[in-house]
């Protein structure tokens, strides 16, 4: 029996391999395996759903809160769902003994195929093959295809295929498994089967049609029976086409929502397997084109880190104002919520590769302004004051409890004190605003959350008069092992950035003399008295600095804290905590979960010196557990740029294989959104040397030995760049979408020069 799916499949590199069933691992390849458009996600499950399986069917940004502490990513009815029965025993690999197993997660083409050939109790031989697809072409539909083929003797086979209606979100803490959704009409018509649900809070009906098509040697049917009998014949392959549609009342009016669903789930059905699986790879194809990275010569690496794209590329979505959580759309870990993650870490690559995808996520942030403005207002500040985690609605989702690294259940601060969020917006809006030139989304949307933003901190911060300095109290860096602190150098640094900037835009703005900018003030209320405020702030705000050690302090008293030296490195060279620290106590010591500083060095890296940049990582790399999944990726970065080869590689693999290799144990719940991020950062930021600096994209390289060559491609305001680098080389060619002439200017190895538009030039360091 030939393998029915391998000439649909790209070659190695792209290939992503399950060769043997490991019932430990189900819940990691489930998440590995997820398919998605940016619109839903479903979690790579087996189509016969063995026991302690978790199907995961996400829509993008829809939420309820029946039965939880906070809102929550709905799961929805899984779609994938086939089981087959021979004389009465299930086909599956709990139920029948593996002769032989393999899936195969394409990344290039966004496929999921499997072969497995089963043996039952009488020893005879059943070869079971599937592939499965979310349309990246219409995001809506869903295509599934099983065959099956008895190897020994005829046979008696039962199928069943259905949407399983009985999912539940999981259980967390002391909440038991949820139910989000009722169901409001399951219906066979003619031959389609069609089930309507609706989430309890949000009030958001789901709709779902499918077709079956049956196909035994030249007989082909539709059926929208739930169970079939059939007689299989030996040698003979039975083919199953499932095709389904599924769309929410927010794309259709909910009167509509029926028909359009029959209609749109025939029209696909017809356009028939071969036709809809051509549109889907031909749409994949378009992604890659301004999203992949070539390495040279590490092919697993590169493998590694298409496999971080692939799940970023599956997660965005080209229009509307959806954004991404902390796990993407494969799997329920925090919820589904959404954090600094997305701007800081998520952001920067649709930046560059998909720019409408980022004005999306930004446009989440605009559309959700009025209730963080009613946030600030509610904790007696101005302008916007967004929450720590957010859902659908903008309001503070925070959950009150979680579980502690050492297992214990603990009382959450984040919502009150992890406030850095904000001045991360401001900086993401920022930063695709010199990135892309998006003039009108900046007049429209972008300048005034710049501007509400620094409107919050300018009345969060707090002045002492004795000390003639501004200061932030009470607040959480990104390292969460000190949860109340005062004058956070992450936070105190960040803010001051953007109430400088503000400042500046504010001015620019005013120079313009533009109607918009005048329209916007006065719609805002925002005066020059107001803005130089902001300049003063910020040249007041107190960092906190060290001249005992010559190094930025992570928040006021953090050297009285107790130092322990890290004496051990696990498997993966990451630092073990030493026994004489527990993490109960660990905000007693100067250990951090994530470096504050770092990460600041890293954001505003044009405002340290080199030598204030190797300073202060040597000092915080020394004290970093990273125990978070945002930490590696920015610690390669930064021991690129200071010189520490050695510790700028090890820190990369880690980020780049930490889903792929489960390494933080934990990749069962979702993927690690902000890691995949880092990662691109790490590989286009880091060692192809990509930053933007006064409006001039810049490449400074810096290579460890194990890389040769990075090749990507980006866009940068009107430009599509495709780039070429290499430790001592660079080659630039520029394109313009609508000009055949043209010059980039930009800075390599640290002079300004110009690349002609349509021609490949070449830059030596």
């Amino acid at each position: 029996m030939k393998d029915l799916y391998k000439r649909f499949l790209s070659s190695e590199e792209w290939l992503i391999r399950e060769e043997v069933w490991n019932k430990n691992l189900q819940g990691v390849r489930e998440s590995q395996f997820t398919l998605g458009n940016g619109y839903i996600g479903s979690r790579g499950v087996l189509e016969e759903i063995p026991y302690d399986a978790y199907p995961g069917t996400y829509i993008a940004g829809l939420f309820d809160s029946s039965g939880a502490q906070v809102p929550e990513l709905v799961n929805l009815p899984n779609p994938i769902d086939f089981k087959i029965s021979v004389e009465g025993e299930k086909l599956g690999l709990v139920a029948m003994d593996v002769l032989k197993h393999n899936r195969v997660l394409d990344m290039k083409k966004g496929l999921l195929a499997r072969r497995t050939v089963y043996s039952n109790v009488r020893n005879e031989r059943f070869d079971y093959q599937s592939v499965r697809f979310f349309s990246m072409d219409d995001s809506h539909v869903g295509v599934m295809q099983v065959c099956l083929t008895p190897l020994d003797n005829d046979t008696n086979i039962d199928v069943e295929t259905t949407f399983d209606l009985s999912v539940t979100n999981k259980g967390i803490l002391s909440e038991g498994r949820k139910n989000h959704i009722k169901i409001m009409e399951v219906k066979n018509i003619r031959d389609i089967y069609y089930a309507s649900v609706q989430t309890f809070a949000s009030k958001v009906y789901v709709n779902y049609a499918g077709i079956l098509n049956c196909c035994t040697g030249d007989i082909t049917q539709n059926t929208s029976e739930r169970v079939l009998h059939m007689r299989a014949e030996k040698g003979k392959t039975i083919c199953f086409t499932k095709v389904f549609h599924i769309a929410t009342s927010r794309d259709v009016k909910p009167r509509n929502m029926k028909p359009h669903a029959l209609k749109a789930v025939r029209k696909a059905a017809e356009a028939g397997f071969e036709n809809l699986l051509k549109k889907h790879v031909s749409a994949w194809e378009k992604r890659w084109i301004g999203a992949d990275v070539i390495l040279k010569p590490d092919k697993e690496l590169e493998k590694a880190l298409r496999f971080n794209i692939y799940h970023l590329l599956i997660a965005g979505k080209d229009n509307g104002s959806t954004s991404i959580g902390a796990r993407t759309l494969s799997g329920e870990g925090y919820r589904g919520h959404i954090f600094w993650d997305t701007e800081i870490f998520i952001l920067p690559f649709f930046i560059y590769t998909n720019p409408d995808a980022a004005k999306g996520m930004l446009s989440y942030r605009y559309d959700r302004m009025g209730e963080a403005r009613r946030n600030a207002r509610k904790r007696g500040y101005k302008g916007a004051m967004f929450p720590w985690e957010s859902a659908d609605l903008g309001n503070e989702t925070t959950p009150p409890w979680h579980r502690d690294l050492d297992g214990r259940i603990i009382k959450i601060h984040t919502m009150d004190t992890e406030q850095h969020i904000n001045c991360d917006i401001a900086y993401a809006v920022y930063h695709y605003g010199l990135a892309t030139g998006d003039k009108e989304f900046m007049m429209k949307k972008g300048y005034e959350l710049f501007f509400e933003i620094a409107r919050f901190w300018a009345s969060r911060v707090l002045f002492d008069k004795s000390k003639k300095r501004y200061e932030i109290q009470r607040v959480m860096g990104p390292d969460e092992f000190h949860p109340i602190v005062d004058n956070n150098s992450y936070t105190n640094g960040m803010v001051a950035w953007n109430l400088r900037k503000a400042f500046e835009l504010f001015e620019e703005n005013k120079r313009c003399g533009e109607k918009w900018s005048r329209d916007l003030s006065e719609r805002i209320r925002l005066s020059d008295r107001e803005a130089k405020r902001w300049k003063s702030i910020a040249a007041g705000l107190f960092i906190p600095y060290s001249k005992r050690k010559d190094v930025i302090e992570a928040f006021d008293g953090f050297l009285r804290r107790k130092y322990i030296r890290i004496k051990e490195l696990d498997n993966n060279f990451m630092p073990v905590l030493p026994k004489e620290a527990t993490f109960k106590d660990i905000d007693t010591t100067q250990f951090v979960k994530q470096s504050d500083t770092v990460m600041l060095l890293y954001l505003l890296d044009g405002d340290f010196s080199h030598e204030e940049k190797r300073r202060n990582f040597a000092f915080y790399d020394a004290r970093t557990l990273h125990k978070s999944s945002l930490s590696a990726a920015i610690s390669s970065i930064m021991a690129l740029r200071t010189g520490d080869i050695i510790k700028a590689s090890r820190y990369l693999s880690y980020a780049a294989y930490m889903d792929i290799n489960n390494l933080s144990g934990n990749t069962a719940d979702g993927m690690h959104a902000a890691s995949c991020g880092g990662t691109w950062q790490a590989f286009i930021n880091g060692i192809g040397g990509m930053s933007v600096k006064d409006g001039i994209l810049r490449f400074n390289p810096l290579f460890p030995k194990e890389i040769k060559c990075l090749k990507f491609h980006i866009r940068f305001k009107s430009y599509r760049i495709s780039a070429e680098i290499f430790r001592n080389r660079i080659a630039i060619t520029p394109s313009l979408k609508r000009a055949k002439r043209g010059v980039l200017r930009l800075e390599a190895f640290g002079r300004l020069c110009e690349a002609p538009v349509g021609k490949k030039t070449v830059f030596r360091g």
